[in-house]
């Protein structure tokens, strides 16, 4: 339980990280940290590493055998995402946001990645008014694990990202980042709300289209 309990602590660290922008526990050194911290547990459960309070183990049963083997295919599964490759969305959930070197959104891998996510609304409305194009608009948070799961599980489907190439995408995180407050405030009095995740589409000019008030296993 320490050793989970320290990973959990880098997660929560992580939110405090994100939202005084410190740019020292990213997505990758919390997943690095995961890993190393999991790995070392599955090894611990099976007496390769000993504490000065622990006694030597005798024997290995089942049930410690099939622990340990848990946290070790975990452990794969983690590695596997520091190579850029994609990890089960329960997890990436739990991680912070990928965000691109500008700071526009989360990068998640194919399609998905190489769309442009605008993070101003007056720059998003512009483009839509020049392309025809209505405006996809995310509100999300840097701590929002709901929107994480979104991100990864729903976002990143074919047939949602081949939808995305249809709009003008538009990501405001309002828990962090360049003048989030702003942004909540617009988010709550256009539309009565500080949830998240939230998301609606707006016409060109403006004009609230659809709306989504919660995030959706679909």
């Amino acid at each position: 339980m320490g050793f989970l309990e320290i990973a959990a602590a880098f997660k929560f660290i992580s939110n405090s990280d994100l939202v005084w922008s410190w740019g020292f526990f990213t997505y990758q050194s919390v997943l690095a940290s995961w890993t190393i911290i999991l790995a070392l547990t599955g090894l611990y459960i099976l007496g390769k590493i000993q504490l000065p309070h622990d006694s030597p183990l005798q024997r290995i049963s089942v049930p410690r055998l099939l622990l340990s083997g848990t946290f070790l295919i975990f452990t794969l599964l983690l590695a596997v995402g520091l190579t850029g490759q994609k990890i089960p969305g329960i997890i990436e959930a739990y991680l912070p946001p990928r965000l691109t070197t500008e700071n526009t959104g989360v990068a998640m891998g194919g399609r998905l990645e190489s769309l442009s996510w605008h993070s101003e609304l007056d720059a998003a409305l512009a483009e839509a008014r020049v392309v025809g194009r209505p405006v996809f608009l995310d509100v999300t948070g840097l701590t929002c694990t709901n929107c994480r799961w979104m991100e990864a599980n729903i976002f990143t489907q074919p047939q949602v990202a081949e939808r995305f190439e249809q709009f003008v995408l538009l990501r405001l995180y309002t828990d962090g980042g360049e003048n989030y407050r702003e942004k909540q405030q617009y988010v709550v009095e256009r539309f009565g709300t500080a949830a998240l995740p939230f998301y609606a589409v707006l016409a060109p000019d403006g004009r609230e289209l659809a709306r989504l008030p919660n995030m959706t296993r679909r």
